[in-house]
């Protein structure tokens, strides 16, 4: 079709057919570097496919990732948690423990002290009871040694008296005579 076209503005048959094929080749070489250049729509469509499909695996392998994570880190919390746990119970029991241990000690020590009160009760009881015992004797010693020494009194007063009688007698006997 080209070639009438040229063969109408003056060239010979010859010229314009290869002017034609000249301008088909260059046409087609010009179609392959563009089609070189530019990607089609189909394989633009089953790269952006491709693209896509790989980036959901990237994104279902990210979340994969961080689940994976994530469960790591909750299951070491929990384990930490459990952990904590046991070393406050454990706290807890040795506390419990020393305060038993402690209230032992000061029950025995209370008890002790009772005892050793009471020990001495007793004695200052005992001592009293001596006191007073030796107190009584003493008193009943003095009471003795009072009435002994009223009775010497009177018995030397009467010795006296009968002396003294005889001798009035004697004296008045003697006048009298």
């Amino acid at each position: 079709m080209q070639t009438k076209s040229f063969e109408r503005s003056g060239l010979p048959r010859d010229a314009a057919e290869q002017l034609a094929q000249k301008i088909a080749a260059l046409i087609i070489q010009n179609k392959l570097k563009m089609e070189e250049a530019f990607v089609k729509q189909v394989v633009l469509e089953k790269t952006i496919l491709e693209q896509a499909s790989t980036i959901q695996g990237f994104k279902n392998e990210m979340q994969k990732a961080q689940d994976m994570h994530q469960a790591n880190v909750n299951k070491d919390i929990e384990r930490q948690q459990s952990y904590l746990d046991k070393m406050k119970a454990e706290v807890r029991h040795e506390i419990d423990k020393l305060n038993a241990s402690q209230r032992l000690d000061l029950n025995l020590e209370k008890g002790r002290m009772r005892d050793d009160l009471q020990g001495i009760r007793d004695k200052t009881t005992e001592l009293q009871i001596k006191v007073d015992r030796d107190i009584n004797e003493l008193k009943s010693s003095v009471e003795k040694a009072k009435n002994d020494t009223i009775k010497s009194v009177i018995t030397i007063l009467g010795t006296f008296s009968a002396i003294a009688f005889t001798i009035s007698r004697f004296v008045q006997m003697g006048a009298g005579g």
